[in-house]
Order: structure tokens, then sequence, then C-alpha cells
């Protein structure tokens, strides 16, 4: 796709394709700061919504411990695994528990989320919840 086309007129697509960009760190920035406009357009290019960082936090698990719902709801469009864990164990729903946010945590469940999946030290999200005396969730 030409920069300037009809799908494209201000030639945003064309940057994200560019050979020396990579769509994988970038969309796991964007994620890990909220940024939806570069999720949506970096989804939009062929982005994988299973993309990790260098630490193989994916990007669900980086927007979810954020509490970026935006991004979380983008990242589900795109069928991003809700079963996901980062390199602790922790799925999504379980860090979005941890912090409180009821939004994500319903949003989550919405797309699938195992409700009693534990992290590898045996948290569940609702007693994450609990912990952190976040009992709206």
């Amino acid at each position: 796709m030409a920069p300037g086309s009809e799908d494209d007129p201000e030639g945003h697509k064309a940057v994200a394709g560019t050979a020396d960009f990579s769509d994988a760190v970038a969309l796991t920035r964007a994620c890990m700061v909220g940024h939806e406009a570069a999720v949506r357009l970096l989804l939009a290019g062929g982005a994988s919504p299973e993309s990790t960082d260098e630490q193989g936090r994916s990007c669900l698990c980086l927007s979810s411990k954020a509490g970026h719902t935006g991004v979380v709801r983008l990242l589900l469009q795109a069928q991003a695994s809700v079963e996901v864990t980062d390199p602790e164990g922790q799925s999504p729903l379980l860090l979005a528990s941890s912090k409180g946010r009821s939004d994500l945590v319903k949003a989550l469940l919405e797309a699938g989320a195992a409700v009693d999946s534990p992290s590898e030290e045996g948290v569940r999200p609702l007693a994450a919840a609990a912990q952190g005396k976040h009992f709206a969730v």
C-alpha cells in the first residue's frame, strides 16, 4: 500500500510496514503505555496480538496489569488469548483482579477467561482481588 493511497490517506500503514520497524516491539510498548491509536494501527497492519516483550510478557498481560481497558478490548477483538500468562504464571485476569480493575475483569470473563486459574504460586484471581481489598471485583 502506498502512502497517501485511498485506504490510507495519511500514509500511516506504510510506516508500520517498513523493513526497520519492529511491529512486536512497537505493539508491546503501545500496550504498556495504553496508546490505543497505535495499538489499533499496528493490529490493522498485521502485528500479532500474541506479541511479547523481551521479558516474555504478552500484550494482554501488559495492558491488563497497567489497567488500559481500551487496549485490552482491542486485543480481545483481535483474538488475543485470555489464557496466556506472564513469566510469573499470572494471567491477565489475575493481573486485573489484583489491581481492582472490575471493568477489565468483566471484559476478560466475557472473552472466556478461566475464573479460577491459579498463578504458579497458587494465587487465584478472586483471592488476588481480596488480598488487595478490591471487593467490588
